[in-house]
């Protein structure tokens, strides 16, 4: 974990065990920033580091995940980078559907998530907290 007073981050393996870094990783942000509770973005991180790892299987492999806590004024923004093309879609699954609650929930939580491409090959999701966090 690399840590300035305005932003932290972490690269990550494409493995579920990741997202529990990139959790920890969101701790220590938040408290370095007294911004006190963490919960949801915890919860927030852990969706888009999951959605991260399986854009990366599907994209055949070990894709490097990157995970960007910062501070954009006094608002919070979590950023995970990826290596798939694969953009993420908001979905809304039927009651006995096993996935597709992530991105509604991290739309609830947040005050909004983004996506953009990176130059090359990958892509950026960002979740900005603000008072949610």
């Amino acid at each position: 974990m690399d840590g300035l007073a305005d932003a932290f981050e972490c690269c990550l393996k494409p493995v579920p065990e990741s997202a529990r870094e990139a959790r920890q990783l969101v701790s220590v942000a938040w408290a370095h920033w007294g911004l006190g509770d963490d919960y949801m973005a915890r919860l927030v991180v852990s969706e888009l580091v999951t959605n991260a790892i399986t854009a990366s299987g599907k994209a055949g492999g070990d894709l490097a995940i990157k995970v960007v806590c910062r501070l954009s004024g006094k608002c919070p923004v979590i950023e995970v980078w990826d290596g798939s093309d694969e953009l993420p879609e908001m979905r809304y699954p039927a009651l006995g559907d096993l996935g597709g609650r992530g991105l509604p929930m991290v739309a609830c939580l947040s005050g909004g998530w983004t996506v953009e491409k990176r130059p090359g090959k990958g892509k950026i999701v960002r979740v900005e907290l603000g008072g949610a966090a």
